[in-house]
């Protein structure tokens, strides 16, 4: 068993060998089907953040403000992963195989959690004992060697474009409906900016989770009664957008809604952007996978938005534009706050 194990492990190193002068074989994070080897498997103490912190520390306090560093204890992705608890998930959201193997024994060392530190330092610069990064250098520490993929989307490809997963006998496969499509959407504008050039800033990662960058992406929201009992609402998005919103989980939704009430606990009127799911398996039932039934959500191409719907006469209405982080109608009921849950991006 020990040979047979060994085996593997050499087998894929070899799958992930890097060649520094060129662009690697194949990618970096293998779209989750394994997890991530760095060649520093041995000395596990180099692969925490806190080892890079001593020469690095504006970097690390960059990555810290990240939601890269809350891949794994962000609360949003722990009420998903409870709905399904797949060890699949953690090749993402903590990729390190040294975190795999703390998370499948359940156990840290004296109170520390490699595994807490979700998407780290050596998960994205360390391959085969080499460090990685945006030029040659010879540190003290270590050398540096430049690989430009770094700086390229096909790098953020690898784990935020894959299709629905297929297990069947311990093996990962993929279905043909993409289950996080963001690169493809990208792709498919022709943009001239890079997932670096827009979520980017330094080492730390900007997107839909900085609630004020989220809101500063609408604008120009309009309100008119353009005749008694109809309403017209328009409001419009970023043209910098590079891709569709909502992108990414299943769970996420834009919604606008009208009230009678301030809670908004009974609708009028709801226009919601988000991929609407079937859930299907195979007679043997060790598919998982969806259909997808429709995706309404708003294109990277879509610069302004109009709606029109009837209104009660002489009754006071609430509107509101809320992007929801975990839409229970998608994803279930969960143990998270309104606060965690949503936030409202405009309302009137």
């Amino acid at each position: 068993m020990v040979i047979k194990d060994s085996i593997l492990v050499l087998l894929f190193l070899a799958i992930i060998y890097v060649d520094c002068k060129n662009e690697p074989r194949t990618p970096l994070f293998p779209k989750g089907v394994q997890p991530v080897l760095t060649g520093y498997e041995v000395s596990p103490e180099k692969l925490s953040s806190s080892h890079c912190k001593s020469c690095h520390k504006e970097t690390h306090s960059q990555w810290e403000k990240s939601l890269h560093s809350k891949a794994w204890t962000d609360p949003i992705f722990q009420e998903a992963f409870k709905i399904e608890k797949m060890e699949w998930c953690i090749n993402c959201h903590a990729p390190l195989n040294s975190q795999k193997q703390e998370y499948l024994k359940q156990k840290t060392q004296g109170g520390y959690s490699l595994l807490d530190e979700g998407i780290n330092c050596a998960a994205c610069h360390v391959r085969e004992g080499k460090v990685l990064g945006s030029k040659n250098l010879k540190l003290e520490a270590h050398e540096v060697i430049d690989f430009p993929y770094l700086k390229t989307s096909e790098f953020c490809e690898n784990c935020h474009q894959f299709n629905f997963p297929i297990f069947k006998n311990k093996q990962i496969h993929y279905s043909t409906e993409p289950m996080q499509n963001t690169y493809a959407e990208w792709k498919n504008l022709n943009s001239d900016k890079t997932c670096q050039s827009c979520h980017y800033e330094e080492h730390e990662l900007i997107g839909p989770s900085h609630r004020e960058w989220m809101k500063d992406l609408f604008s120009n929201f309009s309100v008119e009664e353009v005749k008694k009992g109809i309403l017209s609402i328009s409001f419009e998005l970023d043209s910098r957008r590079a891709h569709t919103i909502p992108s990414g989980d299943l769970f996420h939704s834009l919604s606008f809604q009208a009230s009678l009430k301030k809670d908004f606990s009974i609708l009028i009127f709801e226009k919601k952007w988000a991929r609407f799911y079937r859930i299907a398996k195979n007679k043997d039932g060790i598919f998982w996978d969806r259909d997808l039934k429709r995706n309404t959500g708003i294109l990277g191409s879509e610069t302004k938005i109009n709606l029109s719907f009837d209104i009660p006469e002489n009754k006071k209405v609430h509107l509101r534009l809320v992007y929801f982080y975990h839409d229970e109608h998608l994803g279930g009921k969960t143990n998270l706050s309104k606060e965690q849950r949503e936030l409202v991006i405009w309302e009137n």
